[in-house]
């Protein structure tokens, strides 16, 4: 949907309604996703303690991995907009292993941030040595890359393999509620500015 400044009292009104209106589908699809990604995180960890009852208490916990050496097997790659016509941040869930894209990965902060501009790319740069280093650390996990399932053995029962889909589910869930939130707020901002040029036509 276009952001161009209207000129006339019916423009304006027009506008405001089709933001509202925009407003309110994007809340109703923001407490649905809620709602599903509470359920989500309801069943996983009922099925969590299922797998802990099956299998014993202590067979499914903390002393089963080592915290030192997890690493994540997504990342979330953040798009930065400077222009009004979209929203300012979007959120993308993506495999670790899949992303050797050099311009985009961060061996700093271990994320992932594209910023657009005008419609263009617009990049952070990074050194070519950790840019280097980064890829091939990646291309070592790929091989390396183990299912967190089998730390707690190779035969564990079906309620905790159904634990762990139901948590790969609410990672998607959870980048779905926070495009969502971003919506929400860059339509606000929207029907703010729309209010104000409002007031300037009618002053007018």
């Amino acid at each position: 949907m276009s952001e161009k400044k209207p000129s006339t009292m019916d423009a304006v009104n027009k506008r405001l309604d089709e933001v509202l209106v925009e407003f309110f589908e994007c809340v109703g699809e923001l407490y649905q996703e809620q709602a599903d990604l509470e359920n989500i995180m309801k069943s996983g960890f009922l099925m969590m303690s299922r797998a802990r009852y099956n299998m014993g208490a202590k067979s499914v916990g903390v002393s089963q991995y080592d915290e030192n050496n997890m690493k994540a097997s997504k990342l979330v790659l953040v798009t930065d907009k400077d222009d009004d016509d979209c929203v300012d941040k979007m959120f993308e869930l993506v495999n670790t292993n899949s992303c050797l894209d050099k311009s985009l990965i961060d061996p700093v902060s271990e994320g992932l941030r594209q910023r657009k501009s005008g419609g263009k790319d617009n990049v952070e740069t990074i050194g070519s040595e950790n840019v280097e280093q980064s890829t091939q650390n990646n291309s070592n996990n790929t091989k390396n890359y183990k299912d967190p399932i089998k730390w707690f053995g190779v035969l564990v029962p079906q309620s905790l393999r159904q634990s762990q889909a139901y948590f790969k589910q609410a990672t998607d869930s959870v980048i779905k509620v926070s495009n969502l939130k971003s919506k929400v707020i860059h339509l606000k901002e929207q029907y703010k500015t729309l209010k104000k040029e409002k007031q300037l036509v009618t002053t007018q």
